[in-house]
């Protein structure tokens, strides 16, 4: 559920054209994800732990 929040928000941010904010979110709801995907599931988080 937390990535597709995340999807809405920088879908959102792009539209308004705020880079600072989906930077500031990114940061945010990327390490939510890191920490739900570590306890949740076993998938790695390459993709995420390169950005």
């Amino acid at each position: 559920m937390s990535w597709m929040y995340c999807l809405v928000m920088r879908t959102m941010s792009i539209m308004f054209n705020s880079v600072a904010v989906l930077c500031l979110q990114d940061l945010q709801y990327l390490t939510v994800i890191r920490m739900t995907m570590s306890q949740n599931s076993k998938i790695p988080g390459v993709s995420i732990s390169s950005l």
